[in-house]
């Protein structure tokens, strides 16, 4: 559960369906709420990447663009299965706009990487970097957040549903930092910059 930076809007995950694995809460006065679903899949042939069992979610300030961590049961029904990030565009869009465009929508996701579990992740506070905590490498992943809208903004979608986002944003992954653990529960702080995972 992530609160994005309007109080009556709060975006999930829930890691055991992907027919309704990403959800937003909505708060409406004088005290109820509605619920919205997104399917997290991208509904690509079997070979395509995918974002499976959503693990966690990090929002712009804007609220533009959500991204969220795949944990990936590894059923072995996919040929590349593996942990890794997707990126949905107008995560708080209404589904049902009469312009597909403004529609909630996985855009594009990283490259999977087998048996990492992806866990929480974070966004830098000048919105330039995406860390995120794989716990099956160890390791916590750096990802350039412009990069990737860039390229997003700039590649045909269908290129962008048969494969990983690095295909066409080559500088997407910045680093990939060991912890000599299993990072998860990530967070962040403003100046100096650190990632206590």
């Amino acid at each position: 559960v992530t609160a994005s930076t309007d109080a009556t809007l709060v975006a999930f995950t829930n890691r055991f369906t992907d027919t309704h694995g990403f959800g937003v809460i909505e708060f409406l006065p004088p005290g109820g709420f509605d619920v919205a679903a997104l399917p997290r899949n991208l509904q690509t042939p079997v070979e395509s990447p995918d974002l499976t069992n959503g693990q966690a979610v990090a929002i712009l300030r804007d609220r533009s663009y959500a991204f969220v961590t795949g944990f990936d049961r590894c059923s072995g029904s996919r040929a590349n299965e593996g942990g890794n990030v997707g990126i949905i565009k107008n995560p708080f869009g209404d589904p049902n706009d009469s312009d597909p465009q403004k529609h909630p929508s996985v855009v594009a996701v990283t490259t999977p990487v087998p048996f990492s579990f992806p866990d929480n992740l974070v966004i830098s506070p000048d919105e330039r970097y995406l860390y995120a905590g794989y716990r099956g490498t160890g390791g916590v992943f750096v990802f350039d957040i412009q990069e990737m809208i860039q390229t997003i903004e700039t590649t045909d979608a269908a290129k962008l549903r048969e494969d990983p986002i690095e295909k066409y944003a080559t500088n997407a992954e910045v680093a990939r930092v060991g912890t000599d653990g299993a990072p998860q529960g990530l967070a962040i702080q403003t100046a100096p910059l650190y990632v206590t995972a």
